[in-house]
């Protein structure tokens, strides 16, 4: 059964320093909790930065921090998916945006 987990707040540098630590699983946790951070651009910019990675994990984490960025600050991310998205589902990436696209 899964069980829901509460993402934790954290602070635009400790996102920075956990994302540089090579730890897998709390690069994604803290990913997917990134839409708590109140700088809209700077966690867009930092989740879109993380759609090239070479882990599929961490890509998927991006999209989903992504997608709850848009829904919680209910503004709509643009993004070009060319080359950036290349090593991430490309059909993910526009299923979670489409999901949480304001109307």
């Amino acid at each position: 059964m899964l069980k829901y987990q509460e993402s934790i707040l954290l602070s635009k540098s400790k996102a920075e320093e956990v994302s540089k630590s090579g730890d897998l699983k709390a690069i994604c946790n803290m990913l997917i909790g990134l839409h708590r951070i109140d700088d809209f651009e700077w966690a867009q910019d930092f989740l879109l930065s993380h759609l090239n990675v070479d882990s599929l994990d961490v890509n998927r984490s991006a999209i989903y921090g992504l997608a709850s960025l848009a829904r919680v600050h209910r503004k709509m991310i643009e993004i070009s998916l060319g080359v950036q998205c290349l090593k991430c589902p490309v059909r993910g990436v526009v299923f979670w945006l489409e999901l949480f696209k304001m109307q």
